[in-house]
Protein backbone atom coordinates (compact mmCIF):
# COMPACT_ATOMS: atom_id res chain seq x y z
CA UNK A 1 0.00 0.00 0.00
CA UNK A 2 1.45 3.47 -1.01
CA UNK A 3 2.28 5.98 1.72
CA UNK A 4 -0.95 8.51 0.48
CA UNK A 5 -3.68 5.62 0.90
CA UNK A 6 -1.91 4.24 4.12
CA UNK A 7 -2.58 7.59 5.44
CA UNK A 8 -5.99 8.02 4.02
CA UNK A 9 -7.26 4.73 5.63
CA UNK A 10 -5.23 6.07 8.90
CA UNK A 11 -8.30 8.93 8.78
CA UNK A 12 -11.41 7.25 7.24
CA UNK A 13 -10.86 4.73 10.12
CA UNK A 14 -10.22 7.49 12.90
CA UNK A 15 -13.47 9.14 11.79
CA UNK A 16 -15.32 5.96 11.54
CA UNK A 17 -14.05 5.09 15.64
CA UNK A 18 -11.90 1.87 14.08
CA UNK A 19 -9.70 1.40 17.27
CA UNK A 20 -7.65 -1.77 15.91
CA UNK A 21 -7.89 -0.08 12.33
CA UNK A 22 -5.86 2.45 13.56
CA UNK A 23 -3.73 0.90 15.45
CA UNK A 24 -2.71 -1.22 12.94
CA UNK A 25 -2.27 1.68 10.12
CA UNK A 26 0.43 3.50 12.69
CA UNK A 27 2.26 0.65 13.16
CA UNK A 28 2.43 0.48 9.61
CA UNK A 29 4.15 4.16 9.63
CA UNK A 30 1.01 6.14 8.72
CA UNK A 31 1.46 9.65 8.81
CA UNK A 32 -0.47 10.79 12.61
CA UNK A 33 -0.62 14.57 11.17
CA UNK A 34 -1.23 14.09 7.81
CA UNK A 35 -4.64 15.92 7.08
CA UNK A 36 -7.87 14.82 4.99
CA UNK A 37 -11.68 15.33 4.47
CA UNK A 38 -13.97 17.79 3.58
CA UNK A 39 -12.27 20.05 6.28
CA UNK A 40 -8.74 18.80 5.74
CA UNK A 41 -8.57 17.55 9.57
CA UNK A 42 -6.18 15.01 10.87
CA UNK A 43 -6.57 11.74 12.37
CA UNK A 44 -7.38 13.47 15.93
CA UNK A 45 -9.30 15.93 14.36
CA UNK A 46 -11.46 13.19 13.11
CA UNK A 47 -11.68 10.80 16.31
CA UNK A 48 -12.09 14.01 18.22
CA UNK A 49 -15.49 14.98 16.17
CA UNK A 50 -16.78 11.66 16.45
CA UNK A 51 -16.48 11.58 20.34
CA UNK A 52 -14.37 8.39 19.91
CA UNK A 53 -12.57 8.53 23.47
CA UNK A 54 -10.42 5.73 22.51
CA UNK A 55 -9.03 6.36 19.74
CA UNK A 56 -7.98 10.08 20.88
CA UNK A 57 -6.31 8.02 23.84
CA UNK A 58 -4.13 6.50 21.23
CA UNK A 59 -3.35 9.15 19.21
CA UNK A 60 -2.45 11.48 21.97
CA UNK A 61 -0.02 8.38 23.04
CA UNK A 62 2.38 9.19 20.36
CA UNK A 63 4.76 12.42 20.82
CA UNK A 64 4.70 12.87 16.95
CA UNK A 65 1.54 13.78 17.14
CA UNK A 66 0.15 17.69 17.03
CA UNK A 67 -2.37 18.79 19.42
CA UNK A 68 -2.68 21.95 18.21
CA UNK A 69 -2.59 21.33 14.14
CA UNK A 70 -5.60 23.45 12.68
CA UNK A 71 -7.82 21.68 10.07
CA UNK A 72 -7.59 23.80 7.07
CA UNK A 73 -11.04 24.84 6.30
CA UNK A 74 -11.64 26.93 9.66
CA UNK A 75 -8.55 26.62 11.64
CA UNK A 76 -9.94 24.80 14.14
CA UNK A 77 -7.97 22.59 16.48
CA UNK A 78 -8.64 19.37 18.35
CA UNK A 79 -9.41 21.06 21.29
CA UNK A 80 -11.84 24.20 19.76
CA UNK A 81 -13.67 20.51 18.07
CA UNK A 82 -14.13 19.23 21.44
CA UNK A 83 -15.00 22.12 23.49
CA UNK A 84 -17.60 23.08 20.84
CA UNK A 85 -18.99 19.50 21.07
CA UNK A 86 -19.25 19.45 24.60
CA UNK A 87 -17.06 16.27 25.03
CA UNK A 88 -15.54 17.19 28.12
CA UNK A 89 -13.86 13.76 28.78
CA UNK A 90 -11.62 14.58 25.78
CA UNK A 91 -11.41 18.47 26.27
CA UNK A 92 -9.62 16.54 29.61
CA UNK A 93 -7.42 14.49 27.87
CA UNK A 94 -6.17 17.09 25.30
CA UNK A 95 -5.48 19.13 27.95
CA UNK A 96 -2.83 16.70 30.12
CA UNK A 97 -0.82 17.24 26.83
CA UNK A 98 1.71 19.50 28.16
CA UNK A 99 2.35 20.73 24.63
CA UNK A 100 -1.48 21.81 24.08
CA UNK A 101 -2.28 25.23 23.28
CA UNK A 102 -5.76 26.57 24.67
CA UNK A 103 -5.65 30.08 23.11
CA UNK A 104 -5.12 28.91 19.85
CA UNK A 105 -7.48 30.80 17.31
CA UNK A 106 -9.31 29.64 14.69
CA UNK A 107 -9.75 31.51 11.57
CA UNK A 108 -12.48 34.30 13.07
CA UNK A 109 -10.08 34.44 16.36
CA UNK A 110 -12.33 32.30 18.33
CA UNK A 111 -11.03 29.56 20.88
CA UNK A 112 -12.11 26.76 22.57
CA UNK A 113 -13.39 29.41 25.14
CA UNK A 114 -15.40 30.83 23.16
CA UNK A 115 -16.81 27.82 21.85
CA UNK A 116 -17.47 26.50 25.14
CA UNK A 117 -18.91 29.64 26.05
CA UNK A 118 -21.48 30.06 23.12
CA UNK A 119 -22.60 27.05 23.41
CA UNK A 120 -23.33 26.92 26.89
CA UNK A 121 -20.62 23.78 28.34
CA UNK A 122 -20.32 25.38 31.48
CA UNK A 123 -18.63 22.35 32.84
CA UNK A 124 -15.75 22.62 29.55
CA UNK A 125 -15.75 26.56 30.38
CA UNK A 126 -14.69 25.55 34.48
CA UNK A 127 -11.96 23.60 33.03
CA UNK A 128 -10.54 25.70 31.05
CA UNK A 129 -10.57 28.34 33.27
CA UNK A 130 -8.75 26.71 35.72
CA UNK A 131 -5.75 26.69 33.56
CA UNK A 132 -3.18 29.33 34.63
CA UNK A 133 -2.22 29.93 31.06
CA UNK A 134 -5.98 30.68 29.88
CA UNK A 135 -6.50 34.20 28.12
CA UNK A 136 -10.62 35.03 29.08
CA UNK A 137 -10.89 38.14 27.27
CA UNK A 138 -9.99 37.23 23.80
CA UNK A 139 -11.81 39.03 20.78
CA UNK A 140 -13.26 36.96 17.89
CA UNK A 141 -14.35 38.79 14.87
CA UNK A 142 -18.42 37.27 15.38
CA UNK A 143 -18.00 36.12 19.58
CA UNK A 144 -16.42 39.27 20.94
CA UNK A 145 -14.81 38.08 23.75
CA UNK A 146 -16.16 34.57 25.60
CA UNK A 147 -17.83 36.55 28.00
CA UNK A 148 -19.89 38.50 25.71
CA UNK A 149 -20.71 35.15 23.56
CA UNK A 150 -21.90 34.00 26.99
CA UNK A 151 -24.16 36.42 27.57
CA UNK A 152 -25.56 36.28 24.06
CA UNK A 153 -26.53 32.65 24.50
CA UNK A 154 -28.25 33.38 28.13
CA UNK A 155 -26.09 31.22 29.79
CA UNK A 156 -26.11 32.98 33.56
CA UNK A 157 -23.96 30.91 34.93
CA UNK A 158 -21.20 30.56 33.00
CA UNK A 159 -21.55 34.66 33.08
CA UNK A 160 -20.96 34.34 36.79
CA UNK A 161 -17.90 32.09 36.16
CA UNK A 162 -16.47 34.46 34.42
CA UNK A 163 -17.14 37.19 36.80
CA UNK A 164 -15.56 35.78 39.06
CA UNK A 165 -12.38 36.47 37.61
CA UNK A 166 -9.77 39.56 38.74
CA UNK A 167 -8.87 39.54 35.04
CA UNK A 168 -12.45 39.42 33.52
CA UNK A 169 -12.53 42.75 31.28
CA UNK A 170 -16.13 43.23 31.38
CA UNK A 171 -16.16 46.81 29.69
CA UNK A 172 -14.71 45.47 26.41
CA UNK A 173 -16.77 46.32 23.52
CA UNK A 174 -16.82 43.92 20.22
CA UNK A 175 -16.19 45.42 16.97
CA UNK A 176 -19.73 47.36 16.66
CA UNK A 177 -19.21 48.99 19.95
CA UNK A 178 -21.13 47.20 22.49
CA UNK A 179 -20.12 45.58 26.03
CA UNK A 180 -21.23 42.59 27.34
CA UNK A 181 -23.70 45.04 29.20
CA UNK A 182 -25.30 46.89 26.13
CA UNK A 183 -26.02 43.22 24.81
CA UNK A 184 -28.03 42.20 27.62
CA UNK A 185 -30.06 45.28 27.79
CA UNK A 186 -30.68 45.21 24.14
CA UNK A 187 -32.24 41.55 25.11
CA UNK A 188 -34.20 42.76 27.71
CA UNK A 189 -32.31 40.69 30.19
CA UNK A 190 -33.05 41.77 33.29
CA UNK A 191 -31.26 39.27 35.47
CA UNK A 192 -28.35 39.60 33.61
CA UNK A 193 -28.25 42.94 33.57
CA UNK A 194 -28.53 43.18 37.07
CA UNK A 195 -25.79 40.53 37.59
CA UNK A 196 -23.40 42.58 35.43
CA UNK A 197 -24.31 45.97 37.20
CA UNK A 198 -23.35 44.17 40.58
CA UNK A 199 -19.74 43.67 39.61
CA UNK A 200 -18.53 46.81 38.18
CA UNK A 201 -19.57 50.45 36.80
CA UNK A 202 -20.49 50.45 33.45
CA UNK A 203 -18.46 52.64 30.81
CA UNK A 204 -20.99 54.95 28.27
CA UNK A 205 -21.26 53.39 24.98
CA UNK A 206 -18.83 54.54 21.89
CA UNK A 207 -21.43 57.09 20.69
CA UNK A 208 -21.46 58.68 24.31
CA UNK A 209 -25.19 57.48 25.03
CA UNK A 210 -25.07 55.62 28.25
CA UNK A 211 -27.26 52.98 28.99
CA UNK A 212 -29.77 54.69 30.50
CA UNK A 213 -30.32 57.13 27.69
CA UNK A 214 -30.79 53.45 25.75
CA UNK A 215 -32.63 51.47 27.82
CA UNK A 216 -34.89 54.54 27.89
CA UNK A 217 -35.08 54.96 24.49
CA UNK A 218 -36.19 51.98 23.56
CA UNK A 219 -38.70 51.89 26.47
CA UNK A 220 -37.35 49.15 28.22
CA UNK A 221 -38.68 50.56 31.59
CA UNK A 222 -37.45 47.36 33.53
CA UNK A 223 -33.67 48.30 32.83
CA UNK A 224 -34.17 51.94 33.54
CA UNK A 225 -35.99 51.53 36.81
CA UNK A 226 -32.82 49.21 38.06
CA UNK A 227 -30.23 51.28 36.34
CA UNK A 228 -31.95 54.37 38.23
CA UNK A 229 -31.99 52.47 41.50
CA UNK A 230 -27.66 51.50 41.46
CA UNK A 231 -26.02 54.53 42.81
CA UNK A 232 -23.40 54.34 40.31
CA UNK A 233 -25.95 56.14 37.35
CA UNK A 234 -25.89 59.19 36.59
CA UNK A 235 -29.51 60.49 35.61
CA UNK A 236 -28.25 63.98 34.32
CA UNK A 237 -25.08 62.61 32.59
CA UNK A 238 -26.00 63.79 28.72
CA UNK A 239 -25.26 62.32 25.54
CA UNK A 240 -22.88 63.71 22.78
Amino acid sequence: MDRATLNQDLFHAAEAGHLVKVRNYLAEGADINSRHGWYDGTPLHAATRGGFINIVELLLERADNDPNKEDKCVGETPLYAAASSGYISIVKLLLERIDIDPNKENKDNSTPLHAAARNGFIKIVKLLLERADIDPNKQSENDGTPLYASVRGGFINIVKLFLERADIELNKEKKDGKTPFDLAADQENLKMVELLFERSIIDPTKSGNTILHIAAANELSSIVQLLLQNTNTDPNKGNK
